[in-house]
């Protein structure tokens, strides 16, 4: 986008945001508190005595910002002072037990909180670690108009009057690993918290309240698995293509029992030197090359789709780890050849299944656009979605021709993460 189009963009919306704020004001003095008024506020911030560092943060975050739109400093306290009518109270404070309200923080998850307001109190708690910075950042975001585009420009509006309306609300995300792979979100953790992103990939340290899950490795695993050097030794472990063993950037046999062997004890080994993680993937080289033996093809036939093998291999790998680590979950990936499901081979409860839509149309909404490839894409979605306890996809917002242009999806991205959802 051109400058003079991008400030063009920015004064429409500045011009829409102070109409929405003029209706705003318009609302009944009843139904709204006042957070600050002409530079001066009556409330304080409250954290519990025992915040973890992603709630202190969320204090800072909600003192700069509200300071930068009224003028007005509020005051960080903890709930060991006497409670107040005109308090923000922040997370699992010992105050909200003299309220109505009732904040079930087990059903929050760790991303999930309440935003609301009762008589003049203002309630954001959250589940830990990141509900309750997630709130702040949503209260500034959708109900003051704070915008945040890059991690140098950000929109902040200069309100007189700082109200809120008198309603309260529960969010807990839809979709709980949210993980985006822009530039923008990687190099900066702080602009990656304030989307509200919970992924392994942009740095999220205790103060952004971590990421939600790590992986360890990250996708197309099959080489760390089962290394490619051991061919000369035992070329059985590698794909039977057109009649003969084949090395390189490959698949692997997965009807092989030793290869089965020797990738529980690599994934076993994994476990115990990476003890951050909690996901372990076993899935497929970024290849096609699939093994045609005997054993492989005649499952793979027999159900439909080569991803049956792949399944059968990574189910088995998953039962193996599940007695010493029932935590753990096994990510594997239905991309390109093994994105069709399976006929009867079902995930275990401790798979993921990663789907990709690497071959799919862009340019519209996936689950409406008319392209072979979307049709394709939303019957194996669909078929996956009634099989696997858990699903993930990667979905693709890249120009693979020129990875430097943008590329020209916002019609459909809203579209798309709603039919995912």
């Amino acid at each position: 986008m051109a400058r003079a189009d991008f400030r063009a963009a920015l004064r429409q919306w500045l011009l829409l945001a102070f109409c929405f704020f003029g209706l705003a004001q318009a609302v009944s003095a009843a139904d709204q508190i006042t957070l600050a008024d002409h530079g001066k506020s009556k409330y304080r911030i409250v954290l519990p005595a025992a915040a973890i560092p992603a709630e202190r943060y969320a204090a800072e975050e909600l003192q700069h910002y509200l300071e930068k739109i009224s003028g007005a400093l509020l005051p960080i306290v903890t709930d060991a002072v006497k409670p107040t009518a005109y308090e923000i109270q922040l997370g699992n404070t010992a105050h909200l037990a003299r309220l109505r309200s009732k904040v079930d923080f087990a059903g929050l998850g760790p991303d999930g909180f309440v935003l609301g307001v009762e008589g003049k109190t203002v309630i954001i708690a959250g589940g830990r670690p990141r509900g309750t910075l997630n709130g702040v950042y949503t209260l500034l975001e959708e109900k003051l108009g704070v915008r945040w585009f890059t991690p140098e420009v950000e929109v902040v509006p200069k309100l007189d009057r700082v109200r809120l309306l008198k309603a309260t609300e529960t969010r807990v995300p839809a979709l709980q690993n949210r993980d985006v792979f822009w530039r923008e979100m990687m190099r900066n953790a702080d602009f990656a918290a304030r989307h509200r992103l919970n992924g392994q990939h942009y740095g999220l340290t205790e103060k952004q309240g971590g990421a939600f899950t790590v992986y360890f490795p990250f996708v197309h695993s099959f080489d760390a698995l089962v290394p490619p050097d051991l061919y000369q030794a035992h070329p059985e472990y590698f794909p039977l293509i057109n009649g003969k063993r084949k090395s390189g950037y490959v698949q692997r046999c997965l009807s092989n029992p030793d290869v089965l062997k020797i990738s529980i004890a690599r994934v076993q080994q994994w476990i115990k030197e990476h003890p951050e993680a909690t996901i372990f993937s076993v899935s497929q080289n970024d290849a096609i090359e699939n093994c045609r033996c005997e054993q492989c093809k005649g499952l793979d036939d027999a159900e439909g789709s080569p991803a049956a093998s792949l399944l059968k291999f990574v189910n088995a790998i998953a039962e193996a780890i599940e007695p010493d680590h029932p935590n753990i979950r096994i990510d594997t990936l239905a991309y390109q050849y093994t994105r069709k499901a399976p006929k009867t081979i079902r995930p275990r409860h401790n798979v993921i299944v990663r789907l990709c839509s690497i071959e799919c149309c862009f340019s519209h909404p996936l689950d409406t656009c008319p392209a072979e490839e979307n049709k394709h894409f939303r019957d194996d979605i669909i078929a996956w979605g009634k099989v696997a306890p858990l699903i993930y996809v990667w979905d693709y917002t890249t120009d693979f021709g020129h990875y430097q242009q943008p590329f020209p999806n916002f019609d459909s991205l809203q579209s798309n993460v709603r039919f995912f959802v």
